[in-house]
C-alpha cells in the first residue's frame, strides 16, 4: 500500500504544477489581450486628434491666403510625413478640407467656413512633408 501512496503523491504534485502553468499561462494572454486592446484604443485617438490638428493648420492657412484680397499668391506649408506611422493623404473638397490614413482609413473633414471661394477638389499624399496652397483669383487650389 505504501507503494500506491507514493504514486499519488507524486502525481498531484505534477498535476498541481501543471494546473499551476497553465492558469499562469492563461493570465498572460488575458493580460496581453488587454494591453492590446488599450493600445489599440490609445492608438486610435491620437490618431484621430492628429488628423483633426493637421486639418485645422491647413484650414486656418486656407483661410490666411483668402483673406488676401485680390492678389494671387501662394504658400508652401510643412505637415508631417506620417499620422501615427501611417501615410495619409489629404483631400480639398468643394466645401471641405479631408485628411485621412491610407492604411486604416480613418478620416477627418474640416469645415472651409463657406469661403467666397472656388476650391478645385484634388488629392494629394502628406508623404511629402510639404503642401503648396495657390489662390488665383476666385480659386484656390492644393498641390504638392
Amino acid at each position: 500500500m505504501s507503494f500506491l501512496a507514493g504514486k499519488r503523491k507524486s502525481q498531484a504534485i505534477i498535476f498541481e504544477n501543471v494546473l499551476i502553468f497553465t492558469v499562469s499561462i492563461a493570465i498572460f494572454i488575458l493580460l496581453f489581450a488587454v494591453f492590446n486592446i488599450y493600445q489599440s484604443y490609445f492608438t486610435y485617438v491620437s490618431v484621430d486628434d492628429h488628423l483633426t490638428e493637421v486639418g485645422n493648420y491647413i484650414t486656418s492657412h486656407i483661410i490666411l491666403l483668402a483673406e488676401k484680397g485680390d492678389a494671387n499668391s501662394s504658400t508652401i506649408i510643412v505637415v508631417p510625413k506620417t499620422i501615427g506611422g501611417e501615410p495619409y493623404e489629404i483631400e480639398l473638397l468643394e466645401d471641405s478640407l479631408r485628411v485621412m490614413t491610407m492604411n486604416t482609413q480613418v478620416s477627418k473633414f474640416t469645415s472651409l467656413y463657406n469661403l467666397p471661394f472656388e476650391f478645385v477638389p484634388k488629392k494629394i499624399p502628406g508623404t511629402r512633408g510639404k503642401i503648396t496652397l495657390k489662390k488665383n483669383g476666385n480659386q484656390i487650389i492644393i498641390g504638392a
